[in-house]
């Protein structure tokens, strides 16, 4: 299944104004390639050129063509249609940029819808198993009125902040990509899963867009997993310790040690729980997803219901009525705490919004 590329055109704006719309697939080897759409106001009819500076090195310009509308009126019919051209172009390289001046082949239009779909391997830097991303838009002489930029990676790798199963167009990362054929649908593309925005750049403004993503979740975040598990040990540690010095009658440290282990494993099966229903729709698709949540929920609360009454009542029934309210009492402060924890590395590990590596998107004045 191939990502369809979100765009929009604005149906009105002040003179001047551009719109800027982009989509970004990286690769395992940190190339970027990257889709831009360009519209321009030209209600004055008059625009041949234009001239754009791309931030960046190591540029390969696969394709420039502009979209434009094609109208034909006569006593009994009315027809409208998109067609594409070919755009030529000249290229300066800078020091750390090219400048790209293009010539407009069908200026008799009110809006010029221009692509532009190039390669770079500048967007990212690798470190370890991990690529650091930061993709910079282009700049114009003119102001822009808004901007988007959608990133997205090549199949098997995972994005951080994005999916981890990620449906990409092979044919744009692989330079097969044909604008004429596939920008016609532009109206009906979806979105990606990394999207960000920003709007009133001012001429010569460009906008950064960073984050990360590696051939797995674990390559990213591994380093939080270590900590969860040494906190979790930490905590538990204490806990049992705790119980064994501050506890001195015997049956009663039984019991809240009978209690805390209950409460870890109630702990433990909720979280688990928790991702299986967060992650439900990519382990056996949407289809069922709300059957299987539903079951999962059901068998859950059976579950708790039995964890939260057995351990209590067995160790009533051994030791008497006081140490069963022990255990409970221990259980459900284990249970509280642990689950306090676990949702707090829960966020941290698993949320489609990352804690520490969030992408950041800012206009940085040149």
């Amino acid at each position: 299944m191939l990502l369809l590329i979100p765009f929009t055109t604005a149906l009105a704006w002040e003179p001047g104004f551009q719109t800027h719309d982009y989509y970004v697939v990286y690769d395992g080897e940190g190339e970027a390639a990257v889709l831009a759409q360009i519209t321009l106001d030209n209600y004055d009819d008059n625009l041949d050129t234009i001239e754009f500076e791309i931030p960046g090195q190591d540029f390969r310009i696969i394709s420039v063509v502009q979209k434009y509308s094609i109208e034909d009126e006569g006593e009994d019919y009315w027809y409208y249609d998109w067609d594409f051209a070919n755009v030529d172009y000249e290229i300066e390289e800078l020091s750390e940029s090219i400048l790209m001046t293009l010539n407009i082949p069908e200026e008799d239009q009110e809006s010029i819808y221009l692509y532009i779909y190039y390669k770079s391997e500048s967007y990212a830097e690798q470190r370890g198993d991990v690529f650091n991303f930061d993709f910079e838009s282009i700049m114009s002489e003119s102001d822009i009125h808004s901007m988007s930029v959608s990133v997205d990676v090549v199949e098997d790798l995972y994005l951080q902040g994005g999916s981890t199963e990620t449906d990409y167009r092979s044919n744009l990362a692989a330079g097969t990509f044909d604008i004429s054929e596939e920008m016609a649908y532009a109206p009906y593309m979806k979105n990606s899963n990394f999207i960000e925005s920003t709007g009133a750049l001012d001429p010569h403004e460009s906008f950064h867009v960073t984050g990360k993503y590696a051939n797995s979740w674990f390559a990213i975040n591994w380093w939080k997993v270590i900590l969860g598990i040494f906190f979790v040990g930490a905590v538990l540690l204490a806990a049992v310790y705790g119980i064994k010095t501050g506890i001195k009658e015997k049956k009663m440290k039984k019991s809240v040690l009978f209690g805390s282990i209950f409460g870890l494993v109630l702990s433990l099966l909720w979280l688990v729980v928790a991702y299986l229903l967060t992650n439900l729709h990519n382990l056996i698709g949407y289809r069922y997803d709300d059957i299987f949540a539903l079951f999962f929920v059901l068998i859950t609360i059976l579950i708790s219901l039995l964890l939260l009454a057995i351990p209590p009542i067995l160790i009533g029934m051994k030791y008497g009525f006081k140490q069963g309210i022990w255990c409970l009492i221990s259980l459900i402060i284990t249970l509280t705490i642990l689950l306090v924890i676990g949702a707090i590395l829960f966020t941290m590990l698993f949320s489609s919004q990352p804690v520490f590596a969030t992408a950041i998107a800012e206009a940085v004045a040149i």
